[in-house]
């Protein structure tokens, strides 16, 4: 209903829409996905592809491993940016980094809360082995 109701008011005139919820929206997302860690475009590096997938995998683990130990913020975090590229992902305009500035801010909040949270792990670790 909401995706009638978007692509009606979103492409009034019947042309093509901007949103279109195909078999791609899940490639596009994926791509979207792997640019958080490493933003780069083209011309690819050989080692690009690789380091795009190991960087998605990372982000996908630390909302796991936050979501297993109640890290609510991080958590919050890792979902908002990675539901923040389902808009994007649905575009029928194309895809690219130009469309990655909203989930971008979303990434800068989490990766500074994830480390923000990982120096205070290591700090109790250091609290606990003193004593």
């Amino acid at each position: 209903m909401v995706y009638l109701l978007l692509t009606g008011i979103l492409d009034p005139d019947g042309g093509r829409p901007l949103i279109d919820a195909d078999q791609d929206v899940f490639k596009n997302w994926w791509f979207y996905a792997e640019r958080g860690l490493v933003p780069l475009g083209s011309p690819e590096p050989a080692w690009q592809d690789s380091a795009q997938f190991i960087g998605t995998v990372v982000l996908i683990g630390v909302a796991v491993i936050a979501a297993l130990r109640r890290q609510w913020l991080v958590l919050a975090l890792s979902l908002g940016f990675f539901v923040s590229l389902v808009p994007y992902a649905a575009f029928s305009l194309g895809r690219g980094e130009r469309y990655f500035y909203i989930p971008g801010a979303l990434l800068a909040l989490l990766l500074g809360a994830a480390a923000t949270r990982a120096r205070r792990l290591s700090g109790e670790a250091e609290n606990i082995r003193a004593h």
